[in-house]
């Protein structure tokens, strides 16, 4: 699969997803529930971007670290990760769409029904709180 991604106006290719990349974003993603600063946890996550996609690249896009806008790295980040998750998720969605066709009418009735009814037990205890 090949996987990219566009940043203020520029493409960026993104190389292969693979159990090393996988790794890596996961070792980042555990390292940003980490007591460490926010401007180290921004390195890091900088520094994860210029491994992956080139230190150019990333200076092309989003500037050298200290002159980025924090909210371009983390957007940037956030963006190849929702790339490299995208086919995953279509197909998930895909299958969900599926499971919905195989609704009959009858169905989707009832869990309109049982959708009424959670809504006024939730108005209910949202009157016993105010």
């Amino acid at each position: 699969m090949n996987y990219s991604i566009e940043m203020n106006g520029t493409l960026i290719e993104l190389p292969k997803y693979t159990i090393s990349v996988m790794e890596k974003i996961e070792q980042l993603e555990k390292s940003s529930n980490s007591s460490a600063s926010a401007k180290s946890k921004l390195q890091t996550m900088y520094n994860f971007l210029c491994d992956l996609v080139g230190k150019d690249k990333i200076e092309e896009v989003i500037g050298k670290f200290n002159d980025a806008d924090p909210n371009n790295i983390n957007i940037t980040y956030l963006s190849i990760v929702r790339e490299y998750n995208k086919p995953l998720n279509d197909y998930e969605m895909s299958e969900g769409l599926e499971q919905i066709k195989e609704l009959n009418n009858s169905d989707i009735a009832k869990l309109g029904e049982t959708i009424s009814k959670l809504e006024g037990v939730a108005l209910k205890v949202q009157a016993k709180h105010k």
